[in-house]
């Protein structure tokens, strides 16, 4: 017997949910039953050109019978309202990262989705691109040893923010902390399998009127180490660029997203295992280097489909998303500890 699709609402018609809507239109366990957004003109557009239900206060999404599910993609000062709403209500919630505000905040949504039986999932798209979500089966494969180091960048063009008041302001929950190194910080996470102890954070402000730039240093429970760093002042002429390079006492793994992506592997041992890779070539001794096209916006395998697929998969089967609610938690503590880092200029350490 074929189950219905899962009826999704979602809350938030900004730039980011272009991708959302059209994600949901290609996978045929979803359908789009209602949208909302505070933009009027915005709201009777993106419902007209879908045929679905509009409303203007989410509260009447979220009670709207056709919805079983949310998907928000509000500003992050408003994830906390809408979540406590959303759980409230007994419906499944997809949360764009950064996850809340505060800690404070992430801790209380916390409390409440322990008390319900729904799905939780958090909006890190990185754990579902290819190049990034083959890493962890690298580890586990053996091919760099213990992994020790992560060092990674993301960087995109001032145009891109210039006109979104609350994605250049921390403390509205944006910034090139909140918005884009809280993806390396969960991907460090998840690659070192550790929590992070202490956190170390410098920031310049060289275009805005908040800091645009920032450089954050993590200390492991195990050991480890990571560098983190993000600008937001490229030119112009420039695209959006995530690097990230993993160091292991064997050998390393380099991914690399837009404008070319590719991952490679250094590792002293042969690569014997099969890997969804474009092309796989051998060089010196026992050098193995992989090397692939990440189809990161892709509608067939990019990240953003994966991750809707992993949201249906886990409210029709009943499973855990890769990226829940802890790790949105764990992340949001970090990025905490990384403002208090640059508000105090000293080390944070974290209980």
């Amino acid at each position: 017997m074929i189950k219905p699709a899962v009826k999704l609402g979602l809350i938030g018609l900004g730039r980011i949910s272009k991708i959302h809507l059209k994600c949901i239109t290609k996978v045929k366990e979803a359908e789009l039953a209602a949208v909302c957004d505070i933009d009027k003109k915005q709201l009777e557009r993106v419902s007209q050109e879908y045929g679905v239900k509009g409303f203007w206060d989410y509260k009447e999404l979220v009670d709207y019978p056709g919805v079983e599910a949310v998907i928000i993609l509000t500003p992050p000062e408003t994830h906390f309202e809408i979540v406590e709403y959303v759980l409230k209500a007994n419906k499944d919630v997809f949360c764009e990262k950064p996850l809340a505000i505060t800690n404070t905040e992430a801790r209380a949504m916390q409390k409440l989705a322990a008390k319900k039986k729904g799905v939780f999932q958090v909006g890190f798209t990185e754990r579902y691109n290819e190049g990034f979500a083959i890493v962890p089966r690298m580890i586990e494969d053996g091919l760099i040893g213990t992994p020790f180091m992560m060092r990674s960048k993301r960087d995109i063009p001032a145009q891109f923010v210039k006109d979104i008041d609350w994605i250049r302001d921390s403390k509205r929950g944006g910034g090139p902390l909140a918005e884009c190194l809280i993806h390396d910080i969960d991907l460090a996470r998840w690659f070192l399998k550790s929590e992070v102890v202490a956190v170390t954070a410098s920031s310049y402000q060289a275009v805005f009127e908040y800091f645009d730039n920032v450089l954050v240093l993590l200390e492991f429970e195990n050991g480890a180490l990571a560098s983190l760093s993000s600008s937001w002042t490229l030119s112009s002429r420039s695209q959006w660029c995530a690097f990230c390079e993993l160091l292991g006492t064997e050998g390393s793994i380099e991914v690399k997203n837009p404008p070319q992506g590719w991952v490679e592997v250094n590792s002293a041992k042969p690569v014997e295992t099969s890997y969804p890779f474009s092309v796989h070539n051998k060089s010196g001794s026992g050098l193995n280097n992989v090397m692939l096209d990440l189809p990161h916006y892709s509608f067939k395998s990019g990240a953003y489909i994966n991750q809707l697929r992993d949201f249906i998969n886990c409210i029709l089967k009943g499973k855990t998303p890769l990226a829940g609610i802890n790790e949105g938690v764990a992340a949001m503590k970090v990025v905490e500890a990384a403002l208090q880092s640059i508000a105090k200029n000293s080390k944070i350490q974290l209980s």
